[in-house]
This record gives C-alpha cells, structure tokens and sequence, in this order.
C-alpha cells in the first residue's frame, strides 16, 4: 500500500514543464564505461503505451531515439536485466548520458534539467550510497526531502532510494510533505506499468513468430516482423468472446485492413471442434488460429498468459507496446502504433 503511495509522487515530474519545440521524439546518445559489445533495453511508459526501445552497446557507445509528448521515466536495462541508469525525457530534448557499468552512481546526464540534478545527487553521495546501508540511505533521503519538498527530485529519490520496509513509519512522514496536488494519476500509472514490465521478464521478450494450427486444417508461421503493427488475442469460447470481443475485432479489421497490420485471434480451447465451433458465426475477415497445448503451446508459452482474454500488441520489431486485459487499451495502442 505504502509503495503504492511513492509511486504516485512520480506525478511531481509534471511540474517539470518545458517550452515545446515542435518535435515529436526525444534522442538519447550515451557512452557506458566497461560495458562492451552488448543488447541494451530502455523501458518507459509514455502517450498511454509501454514503450520498450532497444539499442545495441558498441565500444561503450549508443543511442536511440523515443516519444513520449509529456516527461517520462526512462529506465536502461543491460543485456542481463540488470539496471543501468534512469533519466527523465520528453519530446524536443536531445539526452547526453555516461553512465558506468561497475558502479551505477558514476552517472552524469545532460539535456534535461532534472534528469542532471539526479545525476550530480547519485555521483556526489556515491560513498553513502554504495556501503552507508538502508539507514543512512534514508536519512540521506530524508534531508533532502524535507528541505526541498516541492523539488520533483525528491519525489524521484523517495520512490527510487529510500527503503519503507526498513521505516515504514518515516517513509509516510515524507509522502505526507509532497503536496497531494502534485500526484495527478497519469505518471502514477505509468510508473506503475514501467515495473511491473521490468519484473514480468515476459513482457521484454520480443514475440518473434508463432507457429500455429490455421482454418484450412495446417500449420502456419505469423511473423510481427512483416507488420508495422500486430494485435495478438487470446481467447476461448468460455472467456467472454461473444460479448466483449468481436465487436472490436470488427471494427478494428474494418479501420485498420492493409499490409502493414496484422489482426491475430488465437484460441486457446482444448480442441479444434471446440474453437471452429466458437468461431463459426463470426464472419471474421482477420487471422484466426488455434494454439495447439493451449498455453502451453511452444510458441505461447514464453509469453506467460496467465489469464483470459489477454491481448499483446506488438511493433515490427516484435517488441511488445502493450500487454494486458484491457480490449481498449490494446486497440488505442495499435491504431497509434499505425499512426507513426
């Protein structure tokens, strides 16, 4: 309950309002001391979409380019899950990061005012950071928070630093110094989707292809790769399809018909009777296919489907923009997706 009421004094980001520029993407060029040749991921939650960008690290080197309209916390994760460095970036903002693989105090970031505060504040209290343990760490915070309660940058270091479990009493003497007014729901949101992506290991895996049982009773291969956008739904006769499914379907096949989309509804019933059979009055005029093992299916298992309906949304990349179970989540994310 408490770390549910830190991650809502992420909403102070908002009061970091910046002049607009007229762009429509931000651009990250870093450098990663001992890093190597590796796959890097930045995860972030923008415009009502997880976003999950990868770059690849090349003699320590590498950049990317995002959107997000409104600021958003960015997290860079290694090839191994672990976490590099966070920052703060919106549309028009050109980020310059270094950022050390050993020790993820040695940050320095510039390009976004706030984004280089928390830098010089992570670099300048390394020592106490590194080895002064859960009570000087939250003392660390403490001070700083009770002298700037107003800064955005103590919102970010109470979420990100100081540990409740071990004073839980004090961690609510300082949520209670953020004013309320600073909390609006959107960035409490999307911090929210950013962790539970970086702790669900499913949600980073790209969807490559799925090798699935089709209507003309054989095996097809679907590829993301071949689309600019895919829906990918996951049902069965028994979950609520009737009603709270094909009508989307159908109209999202009637609004979003060419080459570059692909519309995938995947049933998860037992057996092809049971599927053709749910299927049969749908007039369906996108991609229905049958998962052999159901969620245990080879090709379905990986992307951990824990409950029915689930819908992922993918780019041409295969990297996953959204995954849940809300219907009109998945299709708003889509259609923005065909916009880009």
């Amino acid at each position: 309950m408490l770390k549910h009421g830190y991650l809502c004094l992420l909403s102070a980001l908002l009061a970091v309002v910046f002049a607009a520029c007229g762009s429509d993407s931000f651009n990250v060029e870093g450098r990663i001391e001992g890093a190597g040749r590796q796959n890097l991921r930045a995860v972030y939650y923008a415009d009502g979409a997880m976003r999950m960008v990868p770059a690849m690290v090349i003699d320590g080197k590498f950049s990317f380019t995002g959107r997000a309209t409104e600021p958003a916390l960015v997290e860079l994760y290694t090839s191994d899950r672990r976490l590099l460095g966070r920052f703060v970036a919106k549309n028009g903002e050109t980020i310059k990061c270094e950022f050390d693989y050993r020790n993820p105090y040695a940050v320095t970031i510039e390009g976004n005012e706030l984004s280089g505060r928390w830098a010089d504040f992570l670099r300048d209290n390394s020592a106490t950071l590194v080895s002064g343990g859960s009570n000087a760490v939250n003392a660390l915070v403490a001070r700083y928070v009770e002298h700037n309660p107003s800064d955005p940058l103590s919102s970010l270091l109470l979420v990100t630093l100081y540990d409740s479990a071990s004073d839980p009493a004090g961690a609510q003497r300082l949520l209670d110094r953020i004013d309320p007014a600073d909390r609006p729901f959107s960035v409490l949101e999307g911090y929210a989707e950013t962790l539970a992506a970086v702790n669900d290991k499913s949600a980073l895996i790209p969807v490559r292809e799925l090798r699935l049982y089709c209507l003309k009773d054989s095996m097809a291969t679907y590829r993301p790769s071949r689309h600019k956008a895919s829906m990918i739904c996951f049902s069965t006769a028994e979950s609520g399809r009737k009603d709270s499914i094909i009508k989307t379907l159908k109209r999202l096949a009637k609004a979003t018909s060419g080459a570059d989309r692909l519309i995938l509804d995947i049933s998860l019933d037992a057996d092809t009777l049971q599927w053709k059979q749910a299927i049969e009055k749908d007039s369906a005029t996108w991609t229905q296919a049958w998962a052999p093992g159901a969620a245990a299916a080879t090709s379905v298992e990986p992307l951990a489907i824990d409950r029915l309906p689930f819908f992922i949304v993918t780019d041409s990349a295969g990297n996953q923009l959204y995954r849940g179970s809300e219907l009109v989540k998945a299709e708003a994310v889509m259609t923005n997706q065909l916009k880009k």
